[in-house]
């Protein structure tokens, strides 16, 4: 069921699609990691890579990790470079949530039997208790501290973090959601309800989890971190919304630019997305300053 689920999410002309969009934030990258020599860079969220190209970066830092919960999509972003880059790249399997995919397989395959096992017996009440349920047993397997993500991030002195955000729970709303819908075809008209319910219960944990991600990001990088989020005011996108207020909130010396991403030219799906740069270096310069008199006195 997962696998069909990845096919979905997959963007198959990304590579084509994505080609200035990808040489405009490979530039930044590259930039941020001359203004303080920075050696090794840290892609979370890795994935294809077709965000970024690896080749360029690598004129720049000597080293770079990839981390992503999918390492067959990693092996496709690498599977073609020369030896001598290859050499210099390192991909991790981890994921910044704590969730892994048979952790989502068993949410969708669970929730998708207890409906088939139900059958016409099922009312909205067992429908809507099952999926919050299950959401619940997955928040008890979220990181509840910073430590792991510090620990396979650490040595990093950039990182950059593009389009993740919003990626966080985005599979599974999309198999509720299906399946919501479904259902309101077939076993119970006003199935489609519940999908708001899952909405709510993921940006909830979305809340919760996205300011863990930041504060470690923060803590492991040396030199910067570099943030992609869809931007849109009127129609905020779940989880870039929540990075990009947290961000603003919490962290001073944030550098702010907007780079257009054709994300889909054949469906016309066009975003806004905002870079927000944290320059980590000076605001732990500052705090070292401050405890430092404070010590002092």
């Amino acid at each position: 069921m997962i696998e069909e689920l990845k096919k979905k999410f997959t963007m198959t002309n990304a590579a084509d699609d994505w080609t200035e969009f990808r040489g405009n934030l490979t530039s930044l990258v590259s930039h941020y990691g001359t203004l303080n020599g920075s050696k090794k860079l840290a892609i979370v969220g890795a994935g294809r890579c077709n965000d970024l190209c690896l080749v360029r970066l690598l004129d720049t830092y000597e080293n770079i990790v990839m981390i992503d919960n999918d390492s067959e999509a990693m092996k496709e972003a690498v599977k073609d470079m020369p030896v001598n880059y290859l050499n210099r790249i390192e991909c991790k399997e981890f994921s910044i949530t704590g969730l892994y995919v048979e952790d989502i397989d068993r949410f969708c395959l669970d929730l998708f039997s207890f409906v088939k096992n139900a059958g016409y017996s099922l009312n909205m009440e067992m429908y809507q208790k099952h999926i919050i349920s299950g959401l619940d047993r997955l928040d008890e397997q979220l990181i509840k501290t910073p430590d792991r993500i510090v620990h396979v991030l650490g040595g990093a002195d950039v990182i950059v973090c593009n389009g993740v955000f919003s990626q966080l729970f985005s599979m599974l709303l999309f198999f509720i959601s299906s399946l919501s819908v479904s259902i309101a075809e077939s076993l119970l008209p006003d199935a489609e309800d519940a999908i708001a319910l899952a909405e709510k219960k993921l940006s909830m944990i979305s809340d919760k989890v996205i300011p863990i991600i930041n504060d470690a990001l923060f803590e492991a990088a040396k030199d910067f971190v570099i943030y992609g989020n869809e931007y849109d005011e009127k129609r905020p996108v779940e989880g870039a919304h929540q990075c990009i207020q947290d961000i603003r909130t919490r962290y001073e010396d944030v550098i702010e630019e907007h780079l257009d991403w054709n994300f889909n030219r054949k469906q016309g799906v066009m975003y806004d997305m905002l870079i927000s740069v944290c320059n980590v270096s000076k605001t732990k310069d500052k705090l070292k300053h401050i405890k430092g008199g404070l010590n002092y006195v």
